[in-house]
């Protein structure tokens, strides 16, 4: 709703506008254009920010949450989402305060059967930065040694929830995370 007011603000301040291409379908924003002599282009219009819980489960049994915000870009032509998980601390954990690196995920799809964008994305190129209190600094590529490192976004209204399990390096268990959060 906040998107659609700002734009409507901005109409109404550029004058006599046209518009091109305005779609907003209920769950994802596509780029918003206004159009007086030169195209202008609404900053990151169709890219949405989700802020909220993440909550880390290390191997089933160790929980950790932090706040954050994540980053969702929708490609309308090949009907994919980018997701960029940004990085973030989770402090006292086993092994220490630790910063999770961030990364992003491209190209997800929508899958009809799972009604959601998902995707297994281990396929050796993708990694993340890994950083301990206790001396581990290092990058770890995303692998499916412990379990189908595979992201699951669903959208309800103006809430994303994102499943993201992974495996990373040599890792002896799964990291799955679950976030919940709500469009700024």
């Amino acid at each position: 709703m906040r998107n659609l007011l700002f734009f409507i603000a901005i109409v109404v301040m550029a004058g006599s506008c046209t518009q091109d291409n305005v779609h907003m379908p209920e769950t994802t924003v596509d780029t918003i254009m206004v159009t007086k002599h030169d195209t202008v282009r609404i900053p990151d219009a169709n890219q949405l920010l989700y802020l909220g819980n993440n909550q880390v489960v290390v191997g089933g049994s160790f929980t950790y949450n932090a706040t954050i915000l994540y980053k969702i870009t929708k490609d309308s032509e090949k009907n994919t989402l980018t997701v960029a998980v940004p990085e973030y601390e989770l402090p006292s954990t086993a092994i220490g305060d630790l910063i999770i690196g961030k990364y992003t995920i491209e190209d997800i799809p929508y899958d009809e059967t799972r009604a959601a964008y998902y995707k297994e994305y281990a396929d050796g190129t993708l990694s993340m930065h890994f950083k301990s209190s206790t001396g581990i600094d290092n990058d770890y590529v995303f692998n499916n040694n412990t379990i189908t490192t595979s992201i699951e976004i669903k959208f309800s209204g103006l809430t994303a929830d994102i499943l993201n399990n992974y495996s990373i390096g040599n890792m002896p268990m799964p990291i799955c995370t679950t976030f919940s959060g709500k469009q700024q």
